[in-house]
């Protein structure tokens, strides 16, 4: 039911449709349509505003962590939902996230992280098939070792990728040191779910959506629709994490 409830929120956070609603609701009360329009336009101004906007996540968003020449690591976990699967032409697709798992495979290939552990089955209502299940071969192929490769492929969200990967550290015995891949947004929920389990992890945050800061004209004063996309990732987030410590998982 939380899983669930979790997609519906997830829908009704997004400023487009807060927009829209505003625009709509011009129309059906026309004694405050002005008003509301007004509104609307503030608001498409407002969540539009990619300088507003990086300033607001920079605030939020886990800093990069940088690797020491001499540091490593035993495991590094990588958080799914950066791919998905197209069976019709047995290709795997990948999403803005894919960072996390560049990054991984790039941290094992350079010797900083011993083994890697990837988190993720279906994150979506209906039945998909597992992430974990479909990209174990692929990195295989890769060239990850088996040995140095374990796979969770039943969490849906968050907080499963920490219940399942303890399991998974349980069940080998492991206590060595652990690096938590996943995008900078999602790091404080991520490593607050890990934390709360009594799992230590350092932090090893990527896709930032807020990068260096810009002074370019578009980005302080044209409305764009992609930050209005963003800015339902960063709620997404605030949201996830006050319902998370309301249900005890961070």
């Amino acid at each position: 039911m939380f899983f669930y409830l979790s997609k519906i929120l997830g829908f009704l956070i997004s400023p487009l449709i807060w927009i829209i609603g505003l625009l709509v609701f011009s129309f059906l009360f026309p004694k405050k349509g002005k008003r509301l329009i007004l509104y609307s336009l503030l608001a498409i101004f407002v969540f539009g505003n990619g300088f507003l906007f990086d300033e607001v996540t920079r605030l939020w968003e886990t800093q990069a962590y940088k690797i020491e020449e001499k540091e490593t690591f035993d495991l590094a976990i990588i958080l799914g939902g950066y791919s998905s699967y197209d069976p019709s032409i047995n290709m795997i697709e990948f999403h803005e996230a894919s960072d996390r798992l560049i990054h991984g495979i790039n941290l094992y290939q350079q010797n900083k992280a011993s083994k890697i552990l990837i988190s993720g089955g279906s994150g979506s209502m209906v039945g998909v098939d597992q992430e974990g299940v479909y990209m174990y071969p692929f990195l295989v192929d890769f060239g990850i070792k088996k040995k140095d490769l374990w796979v969770d492929s039943l969490s849906k969200n968050t907080h499963e990728n920490a219940v399942f990967s303890k399991k998974i550290l349980e069940e080998n015995n492991f206590n060595g040191s652990i690096l938590l891949i996943t995008s900078a947004i999602h790091m404080p929920r991520a490593e607050a779910c890990f934390n709360k389990l009594n799992i230590d992890v350092t932090p090893f945050a990527v896709d930032r959506l807020a990068g260096e800061r810009k002074y370019y004209f578009d980005h302080l004063f044209i409305p764009n629709l992609h930050t209005m996309h963003k800015w339902k990732s960063f709620f997404h987030e605030i949201l996830g994490l006050v319902i998370y410590k309301i249900q005890g998982y961070a």
